[in-house]
């Protein structure tokens, strides 16, 4: 009877401690569950933000993707210098991908613009794209369109003609000093762009008196004759819009021209006209054009 007693009291104490343990075992699995479960919902979309789908990290720090622990092991994790780029090509902030590997970039290179363009590609002259390199600036190039430059009479250096008011109605004139027999004025023109140059000038004239000598850009040599008229009319004072022709000093008389009209291939830039004294004794206006119209 003893015996029997012993052997019931030692049963239940068996199970109780195998129930124990199991009961146990269940709920440390369950919380280790949900406690992982938690930390990759809150890290594993950052870390693929920043180093695309290779891996992702739970939240005690551990990689779930075996080439990613293998890195991390090896002291060289996805992404940083020296190290691996993700599968997209991506690097640490300040990193490039170069052949595969993660390195610093270069501070030196331009950095390229929305058109595709570097800032280096910027010159003083003009912007570089597509290996072209335009002007930037005023002038130059062949005219767009039409151009009237209106020369400013009193710009002019003089020598032997003087500022003085028209008697006869043209307000502002230069005028022959009456003593300088080799009197010159002499303009310095800003032309904006490469044409061909049409020169008038509105001069005196009287009977006879009706010519100057001229040159552009200092040729020819000696200078060209330029006629206002050439038939000896009109005999009252008048003045009178010509354009400029190129009668030979040496060679032929009277309407006998080298060139008439006298045009001038002009690039852009500075280029000079001179008139000089020879029987006509005043200049009222001066007017250049890339058209073959004359001034009202």
């Amino acid at each position: 009877m003893f015996l029997r007693h012993t052997s019931i009291a030692i049963i239940p104490s068996v199970l109780c401690l195998s129930l124990s343990l199991g009961c146990s075992d269940d709920t440390t699995e369950a919380e280790g569950g949900s406690e992982t479960a938690g930390d990759t919902a809150g890290d594993g979309d950052t870390v693929g933000d920043e180093v695309g789908e290779e891996s992702s990290s739970s939240g005690g720090g551990e990689t779930t993707s075996s080439d990613s622990s293998s890195s991390e092991d090896e002291g060289c994790p996805v992404g940083a210098e020296g190290c691996p780029c993700t599968p997209g090509g991506g690097c640490d902030p300040g990193l490039m991908c170069e052949g595969g590997t993660c390195t610093e970039a270069d501070p030196d290179a331009g950095e390229t613009t929305e058109e595709g363009t570097t800032e280096e590609g910027t010159t003083e002259e003009g912007t570089t794209e597509e290996g072209e390199t335009t002007t930037t600036g005023g002038g130059g190039g062949a005219c767009m369109g039409d151009e009237f430059i209106e020369v400013e009479l009193y710009s002019a250096e003089l020598d032997g003609w003087t500022e003085e008011t028209s008697m006869l109605g043209e307000g502002e004139i230069l005028a022959w000093d009456q003593q300088t027999n080799d009197a010159t004025a002499t303009w310095t023109i800003d032309i904006p762009c490469d044409d061909t140059w049409h020169i008038w000038v509105r001069g005196w004239e009287q009977g006879q008196d009706d010519s100057y000598f001229a040159q552009l850009d200092g040729e020819p040599n000696p200078d060209a004759i330029f006629e206002l008229d050439c038939t000896g009319g009109p005999q009252q004072s008048t003045y009178e819009w010509v354009e400029l022709n190129w009668r030979d000093q040496q060679n032929g008389g009277p309407c006998e021209y080298e060139q008439d009209p006298w045009t001038a291939d002009w690039d852009a830039g500075a280029h000079t006209l001179t008139l000089g004294y020879r029987e006509s004794i005043a200049i009222s206006e001066v007017w250049i054009t890339n058209t073959t119209d004359a001034p009202n």
